[in-house]
């Protein structure tokens, strides 16, 4: 069974089976998409029709691990000529 537009259709994964996660993900997002996609297939949670929610949730982790790293690099707030300001990565 074939869901989408025609252009646009991909197979259905069996029960339990995990799909394959987007192209355009990161490698950070695409390994929570693994980690999530296969604990949600496994239960029988996830549905063709979760994918854009999971793969939303995957980038937002994936940017939100970026932003930490930065103010864990660069400290909470930085230096400007108008003087210290809460780091830019916090507005992530």
């Amino acid at each position: 069974y074939m869901r989408g537009r025609p252009k646009q259709r991909q197979p259905e994964p069996k029960a339990g089976e995990a799909p394959p996660s987007p192209e355009t993900l990161d490698a950070a997002a695409r390994h929570v998409w693994d980690i999530a996609a296969a604990d949600l297939a496994s239960r029988g949670l996830l549905a063709a029709a979760d994918h854009p929610t999971l793969r939303k949730f995957c980038e937002l982790h994936s940017l939100a691990d970026r932003a930490v790293a930065e103010v864990v690099r660069d400290g909470p707030t930085i230096s400007t000529p108008q003087g210290r300001v809460k780091h830019p990565a916090w507005l992530m």
